[in-house]
């Protein structure tokens, strides 16, 4: 299976931010049941042109929505990742974006355990994927991205699980106060320093040394 290089990836995306296009390929809405996050979770789907022609693999790339919500956010890039499929530019993958709410978020797992954003989308979310979808079912065919609150989420969610994701891309990751947000989330410091990217990295420097994930 050919997965995208890095560079062509990061230039299609940075292109579709920039572009803010809408949307070729049909692009499906679905649901599923969890006791995780607010249920039924929901989440977008768009798959290659010649998904329905034959029985290979996809590579898997989970594209999370900034702050202001998932509404339009994976239309914004559909038409972009069609011309280039369509040139053979980029090799064709499964993108989804799971409805994760707005801003502050954060595809975290709530301090006060009342959502675990990061535990299903790492977890049940991906399972289901796998199981629901001809897309690769290993470490080297899934990717994570995203922009703004969705970039913060790619950069925890993929340096927290290293074995999950290989590769992360991360735009404009909203960072600063983002675990700090009065009358939203009730958090000290050590939450504040387990899910911070650069603790994250800090922790775990031997770890990210070795784990050839692309960014």
């Amino acid at each position: 299976m050919r997965a995208p290089s890095r560079a062509v990836v990061t230039v299609v995306l940075a292109l579709c931010l920039q572009a803010g296009v809408s949307g070729a390929q049909e692009i499906t809405v679905h649901e599923i049941d969890t006791a995780l996050v607010p249920s039924p979770a929901r989440f977008d789907v768009l798959l290659p042109p010649s998904y329905g022609a034959g029985e290979q693999a996809y590579p898997l790339f989970l594209w999370l929505h900034g702050g202001d919500g998932p509404e339009g956010h994976l239309e914004s890039i559909a038409a972009l990742l069609d011309s280039m499929w369509a040139e053979g530019t980029l090799s064709e993958m499964v993108v989804v974006t799971p409805h994760a709410g707005t801003y502050p978020n954060n595809y975290l797992d709530f301090a006060d355990g009342s959502q675990h954003w990061e535990t299903f989308i790492s977890g049940q979310l991906l399972d289901h994927l796998r199981a629901t979808f001809r897309v690769g079912q290993d470490r080297s065919d899934t990717f994570v991205g995203g922009v703004s609150m969705g970039g913060l989420g790619s950069l925890r969610l993929g340096l927290k699980h290293l074995d999950t994701f290989a590769a992360i891309i991360a735009f404009e990751p909203q960072i600063r106060y983002s675990f700090v947000v009065p009358g939203y989330y009730d958090v000290d410091q050590a939450f504040h320093d387990l899910n911070h990217p650069v603790n994250i990295v800090r922790d775990n420097a031997d770890v990210e040394r070795t784990a050839s994930v692309t960014g």
